[in-house]
């Protein structure tokens, strides 16, 4: 008894589906406000405009860019944030929550998992959650 012989490269060409970038927004970055499961809830903000001064806060006289904001810090490579936080949008008062939880947890417990912007969190050393 014989099998029926398959050829696998007929559809090879025929399977593979790329979406354009216009209708994923996966693929390019969209201006706004998200949050992204690091551990924690963390806020990302993404944005498109001049560049602001490291010192000062204010606009740059440079040329528009994307800019990613990661826990309130600009980071240069966006791919460690997007996709990932693009299907998590958030609105401006949980962006400042989340920061100002960090901020409070960077002061005033060290073991707090919220106050660690990159690392794992620890359930060994970390402090029981109060409610």
């Amino acid at each position: 008894m014989k099998r029926a012989r398959l050829d696998y490269t007929v559809g090879a060409a025929t399977r593979r589906h790329v979406i354009p970038e216009a209708e994923n927004p996966a693929l390019g970055l969209i201006e706004g406000l998200y949050r992204v499961r690091r551990g924690v809830w963390r806020p990302v903000a993404v944005m498109f405009g001049y560049p602001l001064d490291p010192v000062t806060d204010e606009p740059l006289d440079r040329s528009p860019r994307w800019q990613v904001m990661f826990c309130g810090r600009l980071i240069w490579d966006h791919t460690l944030v997007w996709p990932a936080c693009w299907a998590n949008p958030i609105d401006r008062d949980e962006y400042v929550y989340l920061i100002e939880r960090m901020l409070h947890a960077q002061a005033h417990d060290p073991r707090d998992p919220f106050g660690k912007a990159t690392s794992r969190i620890d359930l060994l050393n970390c402090s029981p959650p109060s409610f």
